[in-house]
């Protein structure tokens, strides 16, 4: 009986750990991935395949993955491989931030932006979110603006959608749509002949233990 409650015991405490690494992985927010398949002709499998044992494959492979992002305009990096030999790639949250924030910070009716972390009393409340103050003399945020076709037009680049709201202190917040922009580039990918297939990642999953 008590071996019993032991090994009940330590399924539990199994299962609450890797519920806890999820709730770390998804709070962590270190960014998004997709799987990613090459087509069978591709020589980039060879480097797939030596990259396994081989740390300069391996970083060929990175630049290599750095190349299709250049082409799609998206950035995301090279994470890891799977034991199908796919790609998993990662869209890093915080350069898209920044990205999305340069690119309304360059618009002419914009005063400033700034990336903050929400905030809900003392406790911090979600990801972050794009700040951004408006020129006034230019741009009156009245209750007839669509803020949607108004930072769609500040961002001016389709490829990175956002949601968006007006804050009580009369600015912007911008927050881009990682599900969407995921969606997008999958989209993209499978449509290239070098790849086979593309995907959301939501299933192979890699936890740091170190967290």
């Amino acid at each position: 009986m008590q071996t019993l409650s032991r090994i009940l015991l330590a399924t539990v405490s199994i299962l609450l750990l890797s519920c806890t690494y999820a709730e770390r992985y998804e709070a962590d927010g270190s960014g998004d991935e997709i799987i990613v398949k090459f087509a069978a002709d591709q020589a980039i499998n060879e480097t797939i395949v030596q990259a396994f044992d081989d740390i300069d494959a391996e970083a060929s492979l990175e630049e290599s993955v750095q190349v299709l992002s250049a082409e799609l305009g998206v950035p995301f990096v090279y994470s890891r491989l799977t034991s199908g030999r796919e790609v998993i790639v990662q869209v890093p949250m915080r350069q898209v931030y920044e990205l999305v924030a340069e690119r309304i910070r360059d618009a002419d009716e914009v005063e400033s932006t700034v990336i903050a972390r929400r905030i809900a009393g003392d406790v911090s409340n979600g990801p972050d979110e794009i700040l951004v103050s408006i020129d006034s003399s230019k741009i009156e945020l009245g209750p007839d603006v669509d803020v949607n076709t108004l930072t769609a037009r500040l961002i001016n680049d389709q490829r990175f959608p956002v949601i968006c709201d007006i804050r009580n202190d009369g600015r912007l917040a911008v927050t881009p749509d990682f599900k969407n922009l995921v969606a997008r580039l999958v989209k993209e990918l499978v449509s290239r002949p070098d790849i086979d297939y593309a995907q959301a990642n939501y299933q192979v999953r890699h936890y740091d233990n170190n967290q």
